[in-house]
């Protein structure tokens, strides 16, 4: 019998490869778009960036391919170390040495039916999953298409947002379809799939194994395993005794069909799909194992118990999807070297940090809620291929500037209005806010300079204030700018002023001062050298490039 524990865990190792085939399959992708879909995106559209990915699927099964040995191998242990685990429990139960039970009939068979059970299985996920990392390609790029189509987002913006929205969403197979309708019903990450139908084949051929031994043994019981949380229809028949020859009786107790009770052989029943259940033999007069409704070692009920163990899988789901995300934004960073997606990891980076401390406290709690442990770290779920595997050179300059620029765009997001200074200006500018027309546009407010902005102390460029913008919840894409800012309209010289950057960042029109902006607080708002009085203009600067 294998133990429900061990089930749970079953699957890991090949899940483990699986991981590192997903992010070879990541990266390519996420390269091949950064490499070529800014002209795509920008210009020629959804139709040439779907050309573009039907031309990876050999590349994608290469990935595959390459892996095949290590998945292989990772098999060939996980099935021999359930088959040697299995017998030596079965052994226990019966009383006799474990090798006896190993040198039965149909071992070694045993051993390579269940190696290429669990193969054919890995074959329908390896094309599943070429075809759901296009998939998943198709989803991403078709919303950065609708983005740069409707002027919400500039080409480079939108694919360095479809390169971490990859990354963090991470590649999903069909696990199930309607056999009448071919629709499918469930839908897996491929780490979770994998796991689950690796479980599943040791289970289920385990069963057959003890089912051997249990014919070889002349032993006609059998006792099912038992665990807490586990689904009602099943724990109605878990942890009992029962019959492998129908209803019997056996000094004096009834002991019920084992066949009948538990449903063994179905789908819903013990060893169907992700079923962690077991059974061994199990003679007469000899200690039981299991009980019908177990308790936990911890002393807690049961559906805390099931609580916290989710609670521990969602935070490990988390911090797989930002080491995914972590590692498409240190892409994009490689290409471009702007201190905007240098933020960008940083943030990710921060975000990892918090994640791991949260998991770390979560397990720490639960464990000091019973009288014995519920929860370990499980660092093969924590496992993103693993992610990040890309080592970037950043001078401690671009590294400063970049943590300064993700501090500013924390504090500034978190404003409850986008008023960006704290004296005189802001003061004046809070009272007025809502008196500036929504019809004009989104209006920022902060002092400027034709070349940038000063938010709250800070001078920044425009791609700064882009990011601030695009962080506010109030804010909704594409709506156009109104820069209540000093001269952020007018242009010095050849180089492009702030507000025109601005336009090009966002790909909304921004409307802008062409000099000093005076505010009051009755909405009023004057543009020249003396407050009072008009002489200048506000200019609109469309988006370039997206004519």
């Amino acid at each position: 019998m294998l133990d429900p524990e061990y089930l749970d865990r079953a699957g890991d190792l090949v899940a483990a490869v699986y991981g590192e085939i997903e992010s070879d399959m990541l990266a390519h992708l996420c390269r091949v778009l950064l490499d070529e879909g800014f002209e795509a995106v920008g210009q020629r559209g959804l139709t040439a960036l779907n050309l573009l990915a039907q031309g990876q699927g050999a590349a994608l099964l290469g990935f595959i391919e390459a892996h095949r040995s290590e998945v292989n191998e990772a098999v060939a242990r996980t099935v021999e170390d359930a088959v040697e685990r299995g017998d030596r429990d079965d052994a226990r139960r019966l009383g006799v040495d474990a090798p006896l039970v190993a040198s039965l009939p149909g071992r070694p068979r045993q051993v390579a039916m269940t190696a290429q059970g669990i193969a054919a299985i890995l074959e329908r996920d390896n094309v599943e999953m070429a075809a759901g990392a296009l998939g998943l390609w198709n989803r991403c790029v078709a919303e950065a298409v609708t983005k740069v189509n409707t002027g919400a987002e500039t080409a480079e913006r939108a694919v360095h947002g479809a390169v971490r929205r990859m990354m963090r969403e991470g590649i999903s197979t069909v696990t199930y379809r309607n056999a009448e309708t071919g629709r499918q019903t469930v839908t897996n990450r491929i780490d979770v799939a994998v796991r689950r139908h690796v479980r599943t084949q040791l289970s289920q051929d385990g069963m057959r194994r003890t089912l051997d031994v249990c014919r070889a043994a002349g032993a006609r019981l059998v006792e099912v395993s038992s665990h807490s949380g586990a689904r009602p229809s099943h724990a109605k028949w878990q942890g009992r005794v029962y019959s492998l020859d129908g209803d019997v009786t056996v000094d004096g107790k009834r002991y019920r069909d084992f066949y009948r009770e538990t449903g063994y052989g179905r789908v819903d029943g013990l060893g169907g799909a992700n079923c962690r259940h077991s059974f061994g033999p199990w003679l007469p007069g000899t200690p039981r194992m299991y009980s019908q409704n177990p308790d936990h070692p911890s002393g807690l009920p049961s559906d805390e118990v099931y609580r916290l163990v989710h609670g521990q899988r969602r935070r490990e789901r988390g911090i797989r999807q930002t080491k995914r995300e972590l590692a498409g934004a240190k892409l994009c960073y490689e290409r471009s070297g702007e201190i905007g997606d240098l933020t960008e990891v940083l943030r990710l980076q921060d975000e990892l940090r918090r994640r791991q401390a949260d998991l770390r406290e979560f397990i720490s709690g639960a464990n000091a809620k019973g009288s014995a442990p519920v929860l370990q770290r499980a660092p093969s779920r924590e496992w993103a291929g693993d992610m990040p595997r890309i080592t970037l050179s950043v001078s401690a300059q671009s590294r400063r500037r970049a943590r300064e620029a993700l501090a500013l765009k924390e504090e500034c997001s978190k404003k409850r209005l986008p008023v960006y200074d704290d004296g005189p200006l802001g003061a004046v500018a809070r009272r007025a806010y809502g008196k500036y027309g929504k019809e004009d546009g989104y209006a920022v407010v902060a002092h400027g300079r034709p070349d940038s902005v000063i938010l709250l102390g800070s001078r920044s460029d425009h791609a700064t204030l882009a990011s601030i913008i695009r962080a506010r919840k109030d804010y909704e894409p594409g709506t156009p700018i109104r820069l209540l800012a000093c001269s952020t309209g007018r242009q010095d010289g050849n180089a492009p002023c702030v507000a025109q950057r601005l336009a090009d960042e966002l790909g909304v029109d921004v409307t802008a001062p062409d000099g000093p902006l005076w505010v009051y607080s009755d909405g009023t708002l004057t543009i020249g050298a003396e407050k009072g009085h008009n002489t200048g203009r506000f200019i609109t600067f469309h988006p370039r490039g997206q004519e």
